[in-house]
């Protein structure tokens, strides 16, 4: 009896071990994609290691802010900046985050910030060119708007979010 009891016991005690080692090994394999941007991937290896332990923080932290990043980066291939841009600081800024994400999502918002900065500028620019076209001033409208196309036509990041 007490063999038995010993033999149920050790099971136990291996398939806990072994289900440790599956929870770290989930958590390991998505931080890794992590760094490497595949948001999927980690996603789907937190998720794992959150079946493992369904009461960890550290996972559950990590599953939200990775669907945070995951929706931020979608926002931005659909050239929602604004949009994008609060959802990065919202990785940014959630509680006991990983600073891999959080590193990831600042440098993204702030490319993003500066893109819009650089619309805003050329925007007033364009609003300065029309006004001196209707007071019929073409010469100084034409150099503004030749150093327009010159500071942009080459510029494949305006091109994507105009």
């Amino acid at each position: 009896m007490k063999k038995l009891l010993m033999v149920i016991g050790l099971t136990f005690l291996m398939l806990a071990g072994c289900s440790n080692g599956n929870f770290e090994k989930a958590m390991d394999e998505g931080k890794t994609a992590l760094t490497n941007k595949e948001y999927k991937n980690a996603l789907s290896s937190f998720e794992q290691a959150l079946d493992e332990k369904k009461d960890d923080s550290d996972a559950k932290v990590l599953v939200e802010q990775t669907k945070a990043m995951i929706e931020a980066v979608k926002l931005k291939e659909e050239t929602k900046i604004e949009e994008s841009i609060k959802s990065f600081e919202k990785v940014e800024n959630m509680k006991n985050g990983n600073t891999t994400l959080i590193k990831q999502a600042k440098e993204e918002r702030t490319a993003l910030l500066a893109i819009l900065e650089q619309k805003k500028k050329y925007s007033e620019q364009l609003t300065k060119s029309e006004e001196l076209i209707s007071k019929k001033n073409y010469a100084e409208a034409k150099d503004i708007l030749n150093k327009l196309v010159a500071e942009t036509k080459d510029n494949k990041k305006l091109e994507e979010y105009n």
